[in-house]
């Protein structure tokens, strides 16, 4: 009973791992999309003036931030 237990706790926390891990990498990904859009100038919304990389990478953690 005890070892179904702790294997019942091992299954539940790499479920919560896994989410974690693609919460993590959604965030990411909308971070690099948000750089990428600054840099080739199709930012949207209100970023359509961008075009340094600075301003693209400050974009990017701002997503980053967000998410």
């Amino acid at each position: 009973m005890v070892s179904m237990c702790g294997f019942v706790a091992l299954a539940i926390d790499l479920g919560v791992i896994a989410v974690a891990k693609t919460q993590c990498q959604n965030s990411a990904d909308a971070a690099a999309m948000a750089g990428a859009r600054g840099l080739d100038g199709t930012a949207g919304q209100n970023r359509g003036d961008v075009s340094t990389p600075g301003t693209s990478m400050y974009i990017a953690q701002h997503t980053a931030l967000d998410n």
